[in-house]
């Protein structure tokens, strides 16, 4: 059986130069192994999270409602939209943050499609989706995390007062101690911890809050006053929403797929969960459930070791964070590349990801040395892979290849006398297990 998770004393766990500082505020009387835990989980994003920042994190060890692990409980910010592009746009330093940036909305305002509200065209409440860009108060309005305005730079670094609650329940069995492995019967405290740090960081989304508020779970009311949209709540779309228009996200309650996408919906990196009451019977604020996406997954199992994977890391990155490396050391991608030589003036150069994991940042490069001239190449991805689609001169381009992908590049060239030599090298942080493949002289 999986658990949900929902979303004075001082201890400060230090952190190293650069990375963010939890000041853990417990209460009096906290085991000690409680105590212990929430700081082995605090120091797993110090790890991932470079942000010179002090998160303020009220912690609790009480009984919960049955089959509930932990909540979070989020104090947040509201910022305009513009705010909140300009300070993105002031942080790129990733593959991954340019690519969300060029694809964000234009300001002031952004479109998304909305339902169960008082206005729809399709009648008061009803399920039927409608595109809301009337750029009024829920399309000019982005809610933040305090943690997550803190490290956009929309909120003093360290700030005072309280960032979030989180709450574990003491009616479970925990194991403490992930490092030994999790005994079958007990839930892993490290680690549902650092799922529920993860809330409070920024994985949230708005759409719980339309779901709540909605037939039969609550009233019906305008699509103005759900002025929720969460950071994370930028990148959620589904086929639906971009036939709308680039960029226009997915915002409705209801059980269609909804996708995480940092190039305006085009390539599908994971689905998110899509909502208690309308959607999937998951908080729309994780990943879907039983993909093994990541530790924000909405649920837990007993003996379950879960970690931090490179498609958390990428959100965390383009919602404001920096990240240690890039992603993270365990990442291990097998990439792999080919040349053609083809015809005199005409070669192919392909590269592909043979997993396990996706990678973000690699650079494909193509020197032919000896004379040459009037180079231009073209470039074709597929299976969500990202490329530039033209250049001139030797191909040096940064790509992201899901596992499966592949990108292909023609390249059309006067070349005389010279070998075709074609690399693809992993970025920093990926372990790359089989080199031999990675450079390719026909």
């Amino acid at each position: 059986m999986r658990e949900t998770l929902a979303t004075i004393i001082l201890l400060l766990l230090a952190a190293p130069a650069g990375a963010i500082d939890f000041n853990f505020v417990q209460q009096p009387g906290m085991p000690q192994e409680v105590v212990d835990g929430f700081v082995r989980a605090g120091e797993l994003w110090q790890d991932l999270l470079n942000d010179d920042i002090t998160v303020n994190l009220n912690i609790g060890f009480e009984l919960l409602p049955p089959m509930v692990l932990g909540s979070t409980r989020n104090n947040r910010i509201v910022v305009t939209y513009t705010q909140f592009v300009n300070a993105l746009g002031a942080q790129v330093q990733s593959a991954d943050d340019t690519s969300a940036g060029q694809s964000l909305q234009a300001v002031p305002a952004f479109a998304l499609l909305i339902n169960r509200t008082s206005d729809n065209p399709s009648g008061s409440g009803s399920a039927q989706t409608f595109l809301d860009d009337n750029g009024s108060a829920n399309n000019t309005t982005i809610r933040l995390p305090r943690a997550n305005a803190k490290a956009l730079g929309l909120l003093d670094a360290t700030a005072g007062g309280s960032d979030a609650s989180i709450t574990f329940s003491s009616d479970m069995l925990w194991d403490f101690e992930p490092d030994d492995g999790i005994d079958a019967d007990h839930f892993n405290f490290v680690f549902v911890a650092a799922h529920e740090i993860g809330h409070m960081l920024g994985f949230t989304s708005g759409v719980d809050v339309l779901d709540d508020n909605s037939p039969p779970g609550g009233g019906t009311f305008n699509s103005n006053v759900f002025t929720w949209v969460s950071a994370a709540d930028i990148f959620r779309f589904s086929s639906v929403s971009v036939a709308q228009g680039a960029g226009t996200i997915d915002w409705a309650a209801d059980n269609r797929p909804k996708f995480f996408a940092i190039d305006g919906g085009i390539s599908n990196l994971g689905e998110f969960s899509r909502g208690v009451i309308h959607g999937d019977d998951r908080q729309a604020s994780h990943w879907r459930d039983n993909q093994g996406l990541g530790l924000m997954d909405p649920t837990f199992a007993p003996g379950e070791v879960s970690q931090i994977t490179n498609l958390d890391s990428r959100m965390f990155d383009v919602i404001g964070y920096e990240l240690v490396g890039n992603i993270p050391s365990s990442v291990e991608a097998d990439l792999r590349i080919a040349a053609d030589t083809g015809f005199a003036v005409t070669y192919t150069v392909v590269v592909a990801n043979d997993g396990p994991d996706a990678v973000s940042g690699a650079t494909v490069a193509n020197q032919v040395p000896g004379p040459i001239g009037d180079i231009t190449w073209t470039c074709v991805a597929s299976g969500g892979a990202t490329c530039s689609s033209v250049g001139t001169g030797q191909i040096n381009d940064i790509v992201n290849l899901p596992v499966g992908s592949s990108i292909t590049y023609t390249v059309n060239a006067i070349v005389v006398g010279a070998d075709n030599v074609a690399s693809v090298a992993p970025p920093a942080g990926v372990n790359d297990p089989d080199l031999n493949n990675n450079t390719n002289t026909p």
